[in-house]
């Protein structure tokens, strides 16, 4: 019978535990698996391994929570007969956890996930965009095309007064191994001076930096190195006009703007193999004590006959996080819905454990419970099996957040994202959550303290 299904239950703990540990160890090979044809097939597994891992330690997590809270729930009647129906039904009870914990842990993954991806969006946006004004032409260009400035438009921008430096940046499309990526050069000594360029750990950027003009000599972005398997010290057999060079790779900086990667030289290097190639855009960065708005006016004024596009620092910042904001809106939108389908489901699996106890919970109300107490003892389990999905869900959330990270995205993208907890929203996230599960309980509570005693023992 039912009773004979649950003891076996208990007495197979260990073994979940025994399977538990043997997913977790299996998330972990997933984990170091190479991408199949550029998907993160092995991220994907080792996702379904923890998932499955928690599962199976929901009903161990369950029998230790009944048993270190003892002292507590033993005061209050309801709260103690709360503790022991869970584990009486702990097929059931931990099927709940596990369920919930599941929710949860999505909606904490993809939290910490877009908050890590912002924050290093915002580092690599203070890193990356150090000029005072940013210069292209206007207008519209599409992904991948390159529309280059005005012949004199670089000139005009270095004649300013309170101009220090312009750095022109040469983009051309590069086709290399196959896949289409951005072949670009700039004044790399303007930005070791004025520049916080962050290479990949241990990469000493003034070395790098110092060691380009004049020599076939490139940095690559992360992105492309991963994506082609290059290392800092490789060499590149790449075409370059009518020319194919031989480029040694010195480093490989973080970058965020294209998963098809960058490979950079000095305009020096550039020049030397394609003496025409115009500058496709500018940056420029203003002398120590200039007047901002005054320098921006005479900008416009003496490019306005070159058709080019003016934007400050702080515009571009702002702009950029805009977008990031609008683009994972959505995700906010399916982290509600995530919580209201954990309400739903924990309010449908709280009723279906009322109504296959209505025996129990008909004979408490015959031996003198009143409907009070039985009320309290629902929502005492809802409270609970709330708080443990909490802590279950927090466990693997942050398990599957270092996969999207680190294998998923890494592998998808090209790109190493900072890991950032963003511990304020993730405490109100599960809080919220763990009110939402003991609402969910009210109905199931109602129900079961509506029950007629007299009829559910005349049932048995």
């Amino acid at each position: 019978g039912r009773g004979a299904h649950e003891h076996r239950a208990r007495l197979r703990w260990r073994r979940g535990l025994v399977w538990a540990g043997l997913f977790a160890a299996a998330a972990v090979a997933a984990s170091q698996a190479r991408p199949l044809d550029g998907y993160p097939v092995g991220g994907y597994g080792a996702a379904l391994f923890s998932i499955g891992a928690a599962a199976f330690a929901a009903p161990a997590l369950v029998l230790a929570a009944n048993y270190f809270t003892r002292a507590v729930t033993r005061r209050r009647v309801a709260s103690l007969l709360a503790g022991r129906s869970l584990t009486a039904s702990l097929s059931r009870s931990s099927v709940v956890v596990a369920a919930l914990a599941t929710a949860i842990a999505m909606m904490a993954s993809v939290g910490i996930m877009v908050g890590s991806f912002r924050e290093t969006v915002a580092l690599w946006l203070d890193v990356q965009l150090r000029a005072d004004f940013y210069v292209r032409t206007s207008g519209r260009s599409a992904a991948g095309q390159f529309p280059a400035l005005a012949d004199g438009a670089v000139a005009a921008l270095q004649s300013i007064p309170g101009v220090a430096a312009v750095d022109a940046f040469h983009g051309t499309e590069l086709h290399f191994r196959g896949e289409r990526s951005t072949l670009g050069s700039g004044n790399l000594e303007i930005v070791r001076r004025y520049g916080r360029l962050r290479f990949i750990a241990g990469e000493n950027r003034d070395a790098i930096l110092r060691s380009l003009p004049g020599r076939d000599r490139a940095i690559v972005s992360e992105p492309f190195a991963l994506r082609n398997s290059i290392h800092a010290g490789d060499r590149l057999t790449i075409p370059i006009g009518a020319h194919t060079v031989v480029l040694t790779v010195a480093g490989i900086y973080y970058d965020y703007s294209s998963s098809q990667g960058y490979v950079i030289l000095d305009n020096s290097t550039l020049l030397r193999y394609l003496p025409n190639q115009p500058a496709t855009n500018a940056a420029v960065y203003l002398a120590p004590g200039a007047d901002r708005a005054a320098v921006l006016r005479a900008l416009r004024l003496r490019t306005a006959a070159y058709g080019v596009s003016i934007a400050p620092n702080s515009e571009l910042r702002r702009a950029s996080i805009e977008i990031f904001d609008r683009t994972f809106a959505i995700t906010w939108a399916l982290e509600a819905v995530a919580i209201l389908v954990a309400m739903l489901g924990a309010a449908n699996s709280l009723l279906a454990l009322v109504l296959d106890r209505r025996r129990e919970l008909g004979l408490l109300r015959f031996l003198g419970a009143s409907s009070g107490q039985v009320r309290g003892m629902i929502l005492t389990e809802a409270a609970f099996l709330g708080l443990l999905a909490a802590l279950l869900g927090l466990a693997l959330g942050l398990a599957l957040s270092l996969l999207l990270i680190y294998v998923v995205n890494r592998q998808s993208f090209g790109w190493t994202i900072q890991f950032h907890l963003p511990g304020g929203l993730l405490a109100g996230a599960v809080l919220l959550v763990w009110v939402v599960t003991v609402i969910a309980g009210l109905y199931p509570a109602r129900v079961a303290s509506r029950m007629n005693p007299i009829e559910v023992i005349q049932e048995e």
